[in-house]
């Protein structure tokens, strides 16, 4: 009887959700409209409200949000950036450790979240994780806007029956027109604008500061997860235009398949690359793991010993902080790193 009381309840739970957001869809697509009949992508704009255009169409905000949710941590650090707390947040997980401090529980305040927690003033809900967050936590957080980057079709629409949902460009060279178009939203239009020309000043002394290092060095960008799942990170992804603004030469395997951000790559493969120094994006915070396993590997061991330099860096940060917050913490590890090995 327990069992079958359990899964009768789970049902109902379900049920319940699947009903909740069926209403609330059809409340938010009148919302916005001088007519009910009228859906949002083809009501008139209103001096009140806003259409922002992205890949999955269009999505209507009207008012200022004040209860917003981001479901990665480069929203996070837009929206921390433009002086706004999050209501509520989804974690990402890499290796055994999540990016979300300790082991939070759905629907819970989270304890802190990894690089943000001196920006982090309140308490945000943990809603699951950014590919798979809870819709009834996010229901009962009542959001009026969802931000997420690296999204997909499937949740945009199903996130933006709850509220609107603006998806962030995928292309990390666009942050800043992101970065305007969210500014605009919530309407802190000045403060953004001044993080941007802070961001700018930012790369210009730094890329003069290491100007001797940079000049003419190929820079070669490795995501180990094993010695079987390797990839090369091009000038396509964050990292990679970061350290290409910067002034290093960003080291692009020739290749007749085309890829983009991420190039997997064979072990033989990779020793065949040249370049002058090596950053290798670490997951879990295994970093000591990981230099273990590059000291005793014969191929990865080559290459160490070819190259002037090679850093171990926190992937998640260097991979997944994509904005102002994170370039800092970024130049701040490079410069050190560097500063360390002479």
């Amino acid at each position: 009887m327990g069992i079958l009381k359990h899964k009768l309840v789970v049902a109902m739970r379900h049920l319940i959700n699947f009903l909740l957001l069926g209403a609330l869809g059809f409340l938010l697509a009148t919302a916005c409209t001088p007519n009910a009949t009228q859906n949002i992508a083809t009501s008139p704009p209103t001096a009140n409200c806003r259409t922002v255009q992205h890949e999955f169409g269009e999505t209507q905000i009207c008012g200022k949000p004040e209860r917003i949710i981001v479901l990665d941590p480069s929203s996070l650090d837009m929206l921390l950036s433009l002086g706004i707390q999050p209501v509520g947040l989804a974690g990402i997980r890499l290796g055994t450790e999540q990016t979300v401090i300790g082991s939070p529980r759905m629907g819970e305040p989270v304890a802190g979240v990894r690089y943000f927690d001196d920006r982090l003033t309140t308490k945000p809900v943990y809603i699951g994780t950014h590919n798979s967050p809870s819709l009834e936590a996010i229901f009962k957080l009542k959001p009026d806007l969802i931000l997420g980057r690296h999204t997909n079709g499937t949740q945009y629409e199903t996130l933006s029956k709850i509220a609107p949902m603006l998806p962030l460009t995928r292309d990390p060279a666009e942050w800043q027109q992101d970065f305007l178009v969210l500014a605009e939203v919530v309407k802190q239009q000045q403060l953004a604008n001044r993080v941007i020309e802070q961001y700018n000043q930012t790369i210009v002394e730094t890329k003069n500061g290491l100007a001797a290092t940079s000049q003419d060095t190929e820079m070669l960008l490795i995501d180990v997860i094993d010695s079987n799942n390797l990839s090369v990170l091009t000038n396509q992804n964050y990292m990679g235009a970061l350290l290409e603004d910067i002034g290093f030469n960003i080291v692009i395997p020739k290749l007749s398949t085309p890829y983009v951000g991420v190039i997997p790559i064979s072990l033989e493969a990779l020793s065949k690359l040249d370049a002058d120094m090596i950053m290798v994006a670490v997951r879990g915070g295994m970093t000591e793991q990981a230099k273990q396993q590059w000291e005793q590997n014969p191929i990865l061991k080559s290459l160490i010993d070819r190259m002037d330099k090679v850093l171990f860096v926190d992937f998640y940060l260097w991979a997944s902080l994509e904005g102002p917050i994170g370039s800092e913490f970024m130049i701040q590890d490079l410069q050190t790193q560097l500063a360390s090995k002479g």
